[in-house]
Parts: C-alpha cells; structure tokens; sequence
C-alpha cells in the first residue's frame, strides 16, 4: 500500500512549515506502507520517498532507514535514481 501525504504551508504546534506532522510518521513507522510526500523536509522527518521538482524535472529522496523499518527492500536500480539516499 502507498500513503501519499500532501501538507502544504501549515503552522501549527508539532508541524514546521511545509512539513509533516511527527505523530502520523511515527504511527507508520512500522507498518508496510510506502509513505510518499513532497514536504521539505518529509523524508529527513521519516517518510520514505519525497519527491523534488528541480529544473522542472521531478527527482526524489528515498530514506532507506524508514524503508527498511517498515519491511521494505528496495531495488538497487531505484536507491541509484534517486538524488539523495538518507542511512
């Protein structure tokens, strides 16, 4: 299952702008859900892949550290695609 999460410009207690709120990437943490997001700072906070757009292309950051605590085992062809692979 993939969980795309969309925060955009908030400002509430727990939730930096542009970011995603810790509890929700906390309670997924260990579930076998592919977190997906487009926050600044999503996949430094624990989400798993956030897309970039660069020059108009879009790129990503996988965290493997989230993958792997949620079961995952991603595919050495993607981890050499993406732009920055957080351990």
């Amino acid at each position: 299952m993939v969980l795309y999460i969309n925060v955009v410009g908030i400002s509430q207690p727990g939730v930096e702008a542009y970011g995603v709120r810790p509890s929700l990437i906390r309670t997924l943490k260990n579930s076998n859900i592919v977190t997906v997001g487009e926050a600044d700072t999503f996949a430094k906070q624990g989400g798993m892949i956030q897309f970039i757009t660069i020059e108009n292309k879009l790129r990503f950051i996988i965290n493997l550290k989230a993958a792997k605590a949620a079961g995952f085992d991603l595919d050495s062809r993607l981890l050499s695609l993406a732009l920055e692979l957080i351990k």
